[in-house]
């Protein structure tokens, strides 16, 4: 397969370099690259860590982009023990021709993730791809630190994301680490206290940002950076907001959660980096259910599941939805996911689901589904959505990485229909910092947290 110019540029950056990041947006041939890099430095054992939504993407993007036969071992669906096995059968057999092990990010701190380590020391990957980099941001995480272990015994690193800094500046550290330790040095204390100003309860808050030119200077130094708007010719995009307001009884259960989070906030005692678990109750109030003190599910109003319905009705009429019209809906918990479900069998739409514990988007590219509903972490990456032009948000994460990820679920290469985003918010509640703060793609916890105690 040529490449497009822009891939032929990337694949010139990260020549001959050991440790590269492709930050290139979705639908902008990252995949593509990556292969072409690989067979260019003939590399014969390649380990891809990737989420696991993404694993068995990559086997059709070795079938598509690769200009010779590679042996493909996805180690993502089975038991730990299987997977253990396959890795060592893979390993053990001769090397007929180069060979891809793929694994998911989330069995780093497990068995097989130290089978992966020990192959590394034995030297037995000369190269590592890190797929959706963005996901080891965490600089203490044990899936950073067993992915940043692995890359030291490889020659040749190369990370791939979209989103590089899905929530702060300070995102980028784990993932060099992994890919050049050079760029930022082997200290997150030292990077943390050089790029960040602290601040808060006890010093330990992140306030601010400080020598960003330096930091996005080493960055560059290895990054090549691809924006979808500069370099593809996709439809138009539009978002629009509908609206419900809260039941007097759904009314009065947020606003006491709300009321007493805003006290505490006031008082010190609720800082943006612990306020996450109330701010989660809030926002699952809103979309009518709530989770006790015992953990307990509790049903409260069905007003977003009435605009959902309201919304359907309007697509259906307009443009004859069961026919012609697929649509996701994202969404953030699992009680939404069987709201959407019930609302779509009330309307007589085929529907599936695409989350942690289902997975129909096989039915949905086959035309079998009029609906799908997407939790928001599931369908966020490596996944071509492009059937629909219609994508509703049920509710929004705090995530501005999700956020982005999901919205290019739909609007990427493939699409050849404008694309619309209907986003639906409850009045005067969370959901309007929410979206607010993914707008202005500021920080959205503490955007949420200044929301509410402005209004209060």
């Amino acid at each position: 397969m040529k490449l497009w110019s822009h891939q032929q540029e990337a694949l010139d950056f990260v020549n001959e370099k050991p440790g590269a990041l492709l930050a290139m947006d979705m639908g902008t041939g990252k995949s593509a690259v990556a292969i072409a890099a690989l067979e260019q430095r003939t590399c014969t054992s390649v380990l891809i860590l990737c989420p696991k939504s993404v694993a068995s993407v990559w086997p059709e993007q070795f079938a598509k982009h690769a200009t010779q036969p590679w042996q493909i071992a996805v180690l993502a669906d089975k038991s730990m023990d299987k997977r253990r096995k396959r890795l060592q059968a893979v390993l053990a057999a001769p090397a007929r021709q180069p060979r891809a092990v793929i694994v998911n990010y989330d069995v780093l701190p497990y068995a097989l993730g130290a089978d992966l380590e020990a192959a590394a020391k034995r030297r037995q990957w000369d190269a590592l791809i890190l797929d959706e980099c963005h996901r080891l941001k965490s600089a203490r995480g044990k899936q950073s630190r067993a992915a940043s272990r692995i890359a030291d015994r490889c020659e040749f690193r190369l990370g791939l994301t979209g989103t590089p800094m899905p929530h702060s500046p300070l995102d980028v550290y784990a993932q060099f680490r992994a890919l050049d330790k050079r760029v930022y040095g082997t200290s997150h204390a030292a990077f943390r206290s050089r790029y960040a100003i602290m601040g808060g309860y006890q010093n330990h808050q992140v306030v601010g940002y400080q020598q960003l030119a330096d930091l996005h200077e080493r960055m560059y130094r290895i990054t090549y950076r691809c924006r979808a708007n500069e370099v593809l010719d996709l439809p138009p995009a539009v978002d629009m907001t509908r609206t419900c307001t809260l039941e007097k009884a759904t009314r009065q259960a947020y606003d006491s959660m709300a009321d007493d989070l805003i006290a505490a906030v006031k008082q010190g005692i609720i800082t943006a980096d612990n306020a996450l678990v109330k701010l989660l109750r809030l926002a699952q109030i809103v979309n009518g259910h709530a989770t006790t003190e015992d953990g307990d599910s509790v049903s409260l109003g069905t007003e977003k599941r009435d605009l959902l319905g309201d919304v359907l009705d309007d697509l259906h009429g307009d443009y004859n939805l069961t026919q012609q019209e697929p649509v996701v809906v994202f969404t953030r918990f699992r009680p939404d996911l069987r709201a959407i479900r019930e609302v779509a069998a009330e309307k007589g739409l085929r529907h599936g689901e695409l989350s942690g514990r289902a997975n129909d988007l096989e039915q949905w590219h086959d035309h079998k589904l009029d609906l799908l509903a997407v939790q928001l972490q599931a369908g966020g990456v490596g996944i071509d959505l492009t059937r629909a032009r219609y994508c509703i948000y049920y509710s929004h994460d705090f995530s501005l990485g999700n956020d982005a990820q999901t919205r290019a679920r739909v609007h990427r290469p493939g699409q050849t229909r404008p694309v619309t985003y209907i986003h639906l918010v409850a009045e005067h509640t969370i959901d309007e910092d929410i979206r607010r703060a993914l707008e202005r793609r500021a920080d959205v916890v503490a955007a949420v947290l200044e929301g509410l105690t402005t209004r209060a």
